[in-house]
């Protein structure tokens, strides 16, 4: 009906509901499109908001991170069939995760996770909180595959209901490959975070490790979880292999003010600078 009377462009965007009940379309069919000419006029010739909107897959980012940091560190058990290290011990704070993609910047909307729940413990509940959100957590018992398609459909309805702002993924980017290059056709920006599979290469990275017995034998899971979320740390430590705690660095004036801040407040532990 709609090529029948020659509309096209602009003038298709322009149309009212009783325009289109005046060249003849059905009730239903002229709601149907006005509601998707209100769609595309709101997703035209606007611009970036640069709010940020977080879609973590957790349980792909907590698997092939006990592979990426087990490689990286030579810890754990050897998986032949992968070739690689397999640290199994792995715990993510997401809360920091979430600071470290942040980046800064204001969040547009809740984070969206799907996978297992953070334990109550994490920083991420506090740190959403603050920023006067909820985590949304998928807690169904269905297949993780099914909870991804919502995952991606929420994540869809965020792109055309929102002005354009930047997608961050926080998963393998082979899996939510479509989601990006639907975003990105609407003007948003799309970042995918996911782990290095092996060492920095580039050498651009600076470690602190710290170690001592007595000190660090003292420290509880909490103690060390205040170190990282006063200092901005990122890191990681083992308490049943080795006795010691790593954190990584990309800037070496900060790598010296955790270090003076640590030696300041824990004067018998030893710091060994690894670059």
């Amino acid at each position: 009906m709609i090529k029948k009377n020659r509309i096209a462009g602009e003038d298709f965007l322009h149309l009212k509901e009783n325009d289109l009940y005046r060249i003849g379309l059905p009730l239903d069919s002229a709601r149907t499109i006005i509601q998707l000419i209100k769609k595309i006029s709101r997703t035209s010739d606007r611009s970036s908001t640069n709010l940020v909107y977080v879609f973590i897959d957790n349980l792909n980012i907590w698997i092939e991170g006990k592979y990426a940091v087990g490689n990286l560190e030579r810890l754990g058990t050897f998986d032949f069939d992968r070739n690689s290290y397999y640290f199994k011990q792995l715990q993510i704070d997401h809360g920091r995760l979430l600071t470290t993609v942040q980046c800064g910047r204001k969040l547009g909307g809740a984070p969206f996770l799907v996978g297992s729940e953070p334990s109550p413990n994490d920083s991420l509940w506090a740190r959403i909180r603050d920023q006067g959100f909820e985590v949304i957590f998928d807690r169904d018992i269905r297949s993780h595959r099914e909870k991804k398609i919502d995952t991606l459909m929420s994540a869809a309805e965020t792109i055309m209901s929102n002005d354009p702002g930047v997608l961050v993924l926080i998963a393998s980017d082979r899996d939510y490959r479509p989601l990006a290059e639907y975003a990105l056709k609407y003007d948003w920006t799309v970042e995918t975070w996911f782990w290095n599979s092996g060492p920095d290469l580039t050498e651009k990275n600076k470690v602190l490790e710290v170690t001592d017995g007595n000190v660090i034998q003292s420290l509880k899971n909490e103690d060390v979880l205040k170190w990282f979320n006063t200092l901005n740390l990122f890191g990681w430590w083992d308490w049943e292999s080795y006795r010691a705690m790593r954190f990584y660095f990309n800037n070496l004036n900060y790598m010296e003010t955790v270090k003076n801040w640590i030696l300041h407040n824990y004067q018998e532990v030893q710091i060994q600078e690894k670059h």
